[in-house]
């Protein structure tokens, strides 16, 4: 999932507003800020796409046995990105969060979609962290 949503962020880079129509349906739907009229940059949506990556590394190191042992790094950066998908998934159904990002389709997706994803990342990590011997 977490190297599904990086590819997502260097097509997006790259400038590439699919599965959407135009730039305007992808603020609309994937920005989702009252003020936003463009795509964020290529080097914010390159830097989404390489954090992505370096978390699912740590999701690998967390669970895979052998060469790839967790240690206690790869906990701390676990235990790191559960709270920043835990924080980012209870956001979404904050009151300051809906006003400052009040579009739609966004507002819908980030209820339905964005927040629960996050919060489920969130949670996974945090049993990754919980399973591990690091």
């Amino acid at each position: 999932v977490l190297l599904l949503i990086a590819l997502l962020h260097v097509l997006w880079g790259l400038g590439i507003v699919w599965p959407l129509r135009d730039e305007s349906a992808f603020v609309d739907a994937v920005v989702g800020f009252r003020q936003a009229d463009r795509m964020p940059s290529t080097m914010a949506c390159m830097a989404v796409a390489v954090v992505l990556s370096c978390a699912a590394a740590v999701a690998q190191l967390l669970t895979g046995p052998g060469v790839l042992v967790p240690s206690p790094v790869s906990t701390l950066l676990g235990i790191a990105l559960s709270a920043v998908f835990l924080i980012r998934g209870v956001i979404t159904y904050a009151p300051l969060w809906r006003s400052i990002t009040p579009r739609q389709p966004f507002a819908r997706l980030d209820a339905t979609l964005y927040g629960p994803l996050c919060l489920c990342l969130g949670t996974g990590f945090a049993m990754l962290v919980a399973m591990s011997d690091g």
